[in-house]
C-alpha cells in the first residue's frame, strides 16, 4: 500500500505549516534519539510532489467485517405475556482488525493507496423483536 496521506503530513511539503501526523512528530530523526523519518531542514513547497519507497507499507490485514448474534427467547417464558414470538439480536461492523500497518485503516481503495479517505467505522446495532 502507498500511503498518501501519510506522505503528505510527513514529508516536509505543502501540509507543514498545517499539520503533521502524530507518527511523524514522534518518529522524526533527531539526534541522539534517531528516527524513522528524515530530519526537516528547511520549507521547499516541491516536497510534497516526491514519490518516495519510504511510503510503501505491507498492508495485510484480518477484519472481522460482520457478525450477527441472535437468541430467540423461548415460547414458554413468553405465554404468560401473552407474546408469540421474542428475539434479542445485535449486529457488529468492523468490530476487529489485525495488522502490522497502525496508522489508519489498511483496507485501500481500488488504486492500493490511502489518501484522505473516511476510516471505515465501526457499527453495533442492539434489538428486540417481538410478535404478539
Amino acid at each position: 500500500m502507498y500511503d498518501a496521506a501519510n506522505k503528505d503530513v510527513a514529508d516536509d511539503g505543502y501540509y507543514w505549516e498545517r499539520i503533521h501526523s502524530k507518527d511523524f512528530v514522534q518518529n522524526t530523526w533527531r539526534e541522539g534519539v534517531g528516527g524513522y523519518y528524515p530530519v526537516v531542514t528547511g520549507r521547499d513547497l516541491e516536497d510534497v510532489n516526491q514519490i518516495s519507497s519510504r511510503h510503501l507499507y505491507d498492508a495485510k490485514f484480518l477484519r472481522l467485517k460482520n457478525i450477527s448474534l441472535s437468541y430467540t427467547i423461548p415460547q414458554r417464558i413468553l405465554s404468560s405475556a401473552k407474546i408469540s414470538n421474542a428475539r434479542i439480536f445485535f449486529n457488529g461492523t468492523n468490530l476487529l482488525t489485525f495488522s502490522k500497518y497502525k496508522n489508519a485503516d489498511p483496507e485501500v481503495n481500488q488504486y492500493s493507496s490511502r489518501g484522505w479517505e473516511t476510516p471505515i467505522s465501526k457499527t453495533y446495532t442492539f434489538g428486540l423483536d417481538f410478535s404478539f
